[in-house]
């Protein structure tokens, strides 16, 4: 069984194990059960489709060199 399906038989309104205890007996962290991922910005989904785009194009450059490139097209467009 899987850490998330492990966090799907937690059950809040246990009457004998409390969250606490249920976290220990299927050996997940409680800090997961609370965690709301949050939703990714359309700047960062634009800097990832540049270095993706750049990356198709020039797989042989370096990390570097593939900011600064994909940073330099994002102030082009005005995406900052």
């Amino acid at each position: 069984m899987n850490q998330t399906e492990r966090l799907k038989t937690i059950n809040p309104v246990h009457k004998q194990f409390s969250i606490v205890a249920q976290c220990q007996l299927l050996k997940v962290p409680r800090s997961t059960l609370y965690y709301k991922p949050k939703p990714i910005s359309e700047t960062d989904l634009a800097l990832m489709r540049r270095l993706d785009e750049i990356y198709t194009k020039w797989p042989f450059y370096g990390s570097r060199r593939m900011v600064f490139l994909a940073l330099l097209g994002l102030y082009r467009y005005g995406l900052k």
